[in-house]
């Protein structure tokens, strides 16, 4: 899966052209949402074919059965008034289930959070020491709450939220100067103590209705469903502490806000298909509420899973979005004051991830890739200060296809559910000459007394093979040790 994928990658260098035409763009993701609706109208076909057959078991066709006679006719009536009552109880009865699941399933509120430990293995020359602290630090990284109800058998609703400490104590690069951010304000509850606030991420809040196994309609914001790592995201259930660079770097947005149809079918009893269409802002500094292009996102997943061997699944994801930031300021115009817009920056992205994982006994390994082209609009490429950090150039932001690929192995023992896992990592930063790749090799220990609370150990050591001499990547690897402890509740 990770040598197609960057063969697709390779065969890509060529078409960045064809990114910045809005045709070609999307072409490629239209015809994946067309594969996607004609594979669910086959596995429609496929289910209604599983139905009895008339003329075997099933009664005759309307126009095949015999005639009524005039007795029959005259209770014509009489049974269609039956019919319409059965119907009229019919519904009552599907109105009962479904306020009969509302109040069996009651509003569930649960979530995890971790904590951490955590030593960057830098020297004082490193270059990276720009960007990460040789301090080691103790942290509260996720506490995250989810809030479900399954209103009836067919509607449900689902929050999650992240609390943070966050923006206190962040860093922004202002220029050549990094800027600490300070919430601390006076508490005017304790006398005017001093303290600092922090945020809440709304991580996704969404409503689906299930019209048929095959079709439901979820609308909100939601986790873009590209592979494993963003849709299972909670950290007792995660084997490392921390996500992949592959995924970190959001090549795919990890939220999304619009509508997403999903659906599934079972082909054999071990065998299941299911895809996934997306229309959304896509990617902004405002997307969760605001799209400043007009131009929105389009996606689309298949996948197939199931047993046999142990547990199984493939997937592959496509998708494609521009984003777009502006700025604007108020303009005289004689008696009258208007607002004008300016594109500060606006880039197309193309970008396709594929998926595999398979469990099978103690034995689990999956893999993910994800690559992606960015063609910046003419007159709409920023500058990057931080591009010349990693090159080694001042300039404007290129266009370039970049990504990259993971593969995790981990096997789980009988003796306190310990699991010792490792996990091997390939991403290339752009397609230039200049742009910097980096290898990175992991392992540790992933440790599970109970259902609820996992201890993890885990060592990184990440290298930037090919680097410009001078570049942030030349000779300066990057170790890091991680304990953490995560648990639900």
């Amino acid at each position: 899966m990770v040598i197609a994928l960057f063969g697709v990658l390779s065969a890509s260098r060529s078409n960045l052209a064809a990114v910045r035409d809005r045709a070609s763009l999307r072409s490629s993701i239209i015809v994946a949402c067309w594969a996607a609706i004609h594979l669910a109208v086959l596995l429609s076909a496929a289910h209604a074919q599983q139905s009895p057959r008339a003329g075997a078991d099933a009664p005759p066709l309307a126009e095949e059965a015999e005639k009524p006679s005039s007795s029959e006719s005259a209770v014509a009536p009489a049974e269609s008034a039956d019919d319409a009552t059965a119907i009229d109880a019919l519904l009552s009865a599907e109105e009962s289930v479904d306020k009969e699941a509302s109040e069996s399933n009651p509003l569930s509120i649960y979530g995890f959070a971790d904590f951490t430990f955590r030593q960057f293995l830098i020297g004082e020359n490193n270059r990276w020491s720009l960007y990460y602290p040789r301090q080691s630090s103790f942290s509260v990284g996720n506490l995250n709450v989810y809030i479900s109800k399954e209103v009836s058998a067919r509607l449900r609703s689902m929050a999650e939220v992240r609390f943070l400490y966050l923006p206190n104590g962040s860093e922004q690069l202002e220029g050549l100067q990094f800027v600490r951010v300070d919430t601390s304000v006076s508490d005017y509850a304790e006398f005017d103590h001093r303290l600092s606030w922090g945020g809440i991420q709304i991580v996704r809040a969404w409503v689906e209705y299930t019209f048929h196994p095959l079709i439901t309609v979820r609308a909100g914001q939601w986790l873009t469903p590209y592979g494993i790592w963003n849709e299972d995201h909670g950290s007792p259930t995660i084997i490392p502490t921390r996500r992949p660079y592959t995924i970190a770097q959001g090549l795919v947005p990890e939220q999304q806000t619009g509508i997403e149809i999903h659906g599934f079918m079972a082909m054999t009893d071990r065998i299941e298909v299911g895809y996934n269409l997306m229309v959304s802002n896509g990617r902004g500094p405002v997307s969760t509420y605001r799209d400043l292009d007009n131009n929105k996102s389009l996606g689309a997943r298949v996948y197939v899973q199931g047993r046999g061997h142990g547990e199984w699944r493939v997937g592959v994801y496509g998708g494609t979005d521009q984003a777009t930031t502006t700025s604007s300021e108020l303009v005289p115009n004689g008696k009258a004051t208007y607002r004008r817009f300016k594109v500060d920056s606006q880039a197309d992205y193309l970008t396709f991830a594929m998926d595999a994982r398979w469990a099978w006994r103690a034995f689990h390994i999956q893999t993910e890739g994800v690559i992606s082209q960015i063609a910046y609009t003419p007159g709409a490429r920023p500058a990057s200060p931080e591009a010349s950090l990693i090159t080694g150039q001042p300039g404007l932001q290129p266009d370039l296809i970049t990504g990259g690929a993971y593969l995790l192995v981990a096997y789980r023992t009988p003796w306190l559910g310990l699991m010792p896992a490792a996990h091997i990592e390939y991403f290339r930063f752009g397609r230039p000459a200049s742009a910097m790749q980096t290898i990175a090799f992991a392992a540790g220990i992933n440790i599970r007394p109970m259902p609820e609370l996992v201890a993890k150990i885990w060592f990184v050591r990440a290298t930037f093979p090919g680097s410009r001499p001078g570049s942030l990547g030349d000779g300066n690897d990057i170790h890091a040790v991680d304990v953490q402890v995560a648990w639900s509740f």
